[in-house]
């Protein structure tokens, strides 16, 4: 976030929660990397903050099912997760597929660009 740009959108949702509860805390938990990466960019947390992963297990039980209902790889899009994290995981389930649509985001994309994507 720049110098001056407000914090009142929705997409900014963690970063005014934190902003409004500095010494509330001793720590702050995050379970997607996107918000991770703008909390960071921000840069104003006077507290930790944590990034928790967890898209192992629950991504690749979605996957399953997204699978299991005839759907191939090229017809999902994937945005909260490390290219490299579905990659490795796809090829040691085996599943052929011709391209992995993944958006990467550190922190620098919007609501908008994700919802674009």
């Amino acid at each position: 976030m720049g110098q001056g740009e407000e914090l009142d959108s929705t997409e900014n949702l963690n970063i005014i929660i934190i902003a409004e509860n500095q010494d509330r805390v001793y720590a702050w938990l995050v379970f997607d990397q996107i918000n991770y990466h703008k909390i960071m960019a921000w840069g104003k947390s006077k507290k930790p903050v944590y990034y928790i992963l967890y898209r192992s297990a629950s991504f690749f039980k979605v996957l399953c099912e997204v699978l299991y209902k005839k759907y191939k790889l090229e017809e999902v899009s994937i945005d909260t997760i490390p290219y490299e994290d579905i990659q490795c995981g796809v090829n040691e389930m085996h599943i052929d597929y011709e391209k992995i649509n993944c958006l990467e985001d550190n922190g620098e994309l919007t609501l908008k660009d994700h919802i674009d994507y």
